[in-house]
């Protein structure tokens, strides 16, 4: 159903917003207490768990919004949607890597 799908794009979307939020929130203490070395990957590291949980986040949001480029591709065929989409996939993926 196209409900379903709207509603899993959606969702795959807004989650990305919500995760990065609170990956942030999450990063201030973590470097105060010493334990976010930005590029070290050890176990006992926080960087290393929240650069895991972004790029699934982002992986996931990305994959939605190619589901949803899919699902609409004829009907936004004269609107020639894929240079907008090519933008807000960069937006999502440099966004991490700034």
């Amino acid at each position: 159903r196209s409900s379903d799908l709207w509603q899993l794009c959606r969702f795959g979307v807004y989650q990305y917003v919500v995760i990065n939020f609170i990956l942030t929130v999450i990063s201030f203490p973590c470097e105060l207490a010493g334990k976010y070395e930005e590029g070290e990957f050890s176990l006992t590291n926080a960087w290393l768990y929240i650069c895991f949980v972004a790029n699934l986040s982002q992986i996931w949001a990305i994959y939605c919004l190619v589901l949803f480029y899919k699902a609409t591709k004829q009907e936004l065929k004269p609107l020639r949607p894929f240079w907008k989409f090519l933008v807000i996939k960069a937006v999502i993926f440099f966004s991490f890597w700034q």
